[in-house]
């Protein structure tokens, strides 16, 4: 599944080259399977030992590792890896288990035109007049100068989530073939529900990591408009700002303005019609999750 790194190797250190992220489930059951494998294999005689006796010794040989870490996910499924079943699990040395995600995301793009901005940051260092390896010049300096850019816009973001590839889709011989197939069950009806749940909060309420705390960028949404379609491919609204938004004063309530009149286009010019539509702040977070979740059935 991937390859060990030979130039870390050499200097003492084992790890791969590529990252491969695995389930709790699918580890348990790749280790229980190539425990099975192991002793499983055959013996070859070895050399006598210190007493004279000769003993037998496992070979690996002849074992296909792969095919066995194939079959190990493939029998144990991702019933306790949402992440992985929403964002997906690309192994270029096997493509058996590689995972197709069944979320879609678009970059945020602003609804207007929007500058960069430089912050320039200087950092003083007060002891730099105790340290002998400074010069003289240098001390009154300071310790490190320089700028970043930065913007501030009205973002449009957009979300999507294939229920059926995430939970119902079956193959051919109509098993199930879902990247949460395994969670198909009745009994399972409130962990699908969480997961999606779980899926809808974060998306909006996640904040980036990048200069969270020198740009202080906890904002939440400002507008959320949720829709479930029960077929059909997903709608992206992002043509809304084909054209940008140029108000007179206040940017929010024309971008949503552009991107509800977008939608009525849409849906009036090619029939477009949504189970449920629901909308951040007409309602509180709690009804907007509950809307659209009642839907995974």
């Amino acid at each position: 599944m991937a390859t060990l790194d030979d130039k870390a190797a050499a200097k003492g250190v084992e790890k791969v080259k590529t990252l491969m992220f695995l389930s709790p489930a699918e580890l348990d059951s790749i280790a229980q399977r190539l425990a099975e494998a192991s002793k499983a294999a055959p013996t070859v005689p070895s050399l006598p030992d210190e007493s004279g006796a000769k003993k037998k010794k496992k070979t690996g040989g002849g074992l296909d590792l792969g095919k066995i870490v194939a079959k190990a996910c493939d029998d144990v499924g991702l019933k306790d890896a949402a992440d992985i079943a929403l964002f997906g699990r690309m192994v270029a040395n096997d493509h058996s288990i590689t995972v197709e995600g069944a979320a879609m995301f678009s970059h945020a793009l602003s609804t207007h035109k929007a500058d960069n901005d430089l912050d320039f940051y200087t950092a003083v260092d007060d002891r730099q007049k105790e340290d002998p390896t400074v010069s003289e010049e240098d001390r009154t300096g300071s310790g490190m100068m320089g700028t970043l850019e930065f913007a501030s816009a009205v973002y449009y973001r957009y979300a999507a989530l294939n229920l059926d590839q995430l939970f119902y889709q079956k193959d051919r011989d109509g098993k199930p073939s879902a990247n949460l197939g395994t969670l198909l069950a009745a009994e399972h009806l409130a962990t699908r529900q969480k997961v999606v749940d779980a899926f809808i909060r974060a998306t909006l309420m996640a904040v980036p990591g990048a200069r969270k705390n020198s740009m202080n960028a906890h904002t939440l949404p400002g507008y959320v408009l949720g829709t479930f379609k029960a077929a059909g491919q997903p709608l992206q609204l992002i043509n809304a700002f084909e054209m940008p938004v140029r108000p007179k004063c206040g940017l929010m309530d024309a971008s949503i303005e552009a991107m509800k009149a977008h939608h009525a286009k849409l849906k009036e010019t090619w029939g477009i019609t949504c189970d449920t539509e629901v909308v951040l702040p007409t309602v509180n977070l709690n009804a907007f999750c509950e809307a659209l979740t009642k839907h995974v059935i």
